[in-house]
This record gives structure tokens, sequence and C-alpha cells, in this order.
């Protein structure tokens, strides 16, 4: 049995004729960036897409800076996503002594999604949570 041993690029077209390369030093580079994997199934593109959301908007909602979104930060958030933008007329009502009518509007709107995204039922939103309610 005989072994072959190929070396690749070692045989390089010189001036004078065909050659061994001579070894130079490789010049520096900068390290590839990875590409970005494509999501391997719909369920897999719709969970990607959810946590983009969720990383881009998440400070917008999360008012308090808690890490967790209140049933009213949620509602918001959904009735933004929705079409509904409500943030400018709950935000008003929350710092007058107006009634509460937006409010109360985006937690009737919403209740139902909010106990459905609250998976642990402790009456707040991780991102976890709502990158799954997303997802589904």
């Amino acid at each position: 049995m005989k072994t072959h041993l190929l070396i690749a690029g070692a045989m390089t077209l010189a001036p004078g004729g065909v050659g061994l390369a001579r070894e130079q030093p490789a010049a520096p580079t900068a390290p590839a960036a990875a590409p970005a994997a494509a999501p391997a199934s719909p369920d897999a593109a719709r969970l990607h897409a959810a946590q983009e959301i969720v990383r881009a908007d998440w400070a917008r909602y999360d008012k308090d800076g808690t890490g967790y979104l209140t049933p009213l930060e949620f509602g918001t958030w959904v009735m933004a996503a929705a079409g509904q933008n409500m943030t400018a007329q709950v935000e008003r009502t929350a710092r007058g002594k107006a009634a509460r009518l937006p409010a109360i509007k985006v937690l009737n709107a919403t209740s139902a999604a909010f106990f459905k995204a609250d998976t642990n039922h402790d009456n707040r939103i991780s991102r976890e949570e709502l990158t799954a309610f997303l997802a589904q």
C-alpha cells in the first residue's frame, strides 16, 4: 500500500516556470465572523424572531427597570404590537388625577394574554416568558 502526501499550494507558477513555493510569513487576518445560522425549522425561526423583538424592545416597556413586566407594562406592549399604542394615554393618566380609564382598558383587553404568558404564575412576565409567548 502506497501512502501519498498532498501539499496544497506547494507548487506555484513562478516567473521562471513551475517551482516550489517558498514559505512566506502569513499576513495577519482578522478572525472571520461566524455566519448566522439559519433557523432549522419554522418553530426555531419564530423563537429567533421573538428573541430579537424582546431584545430590541424590552427597555421601552420595562419602565421601572425591574427585569419583569407588570400586567400594565405587558398590556401596553401587547396593545402596541396590535397597532393600538396606549403608552401615551396610560402615562398621562398615571401622572395626573384623571380617571385611569386607558390603563383599565389595557388591562381588560390583555388580561387573558397576560395569564397565558405568565407560565409560573408570579404575576409578572420575565424575558423568557415573553419570548415563549411571542414564539407561539
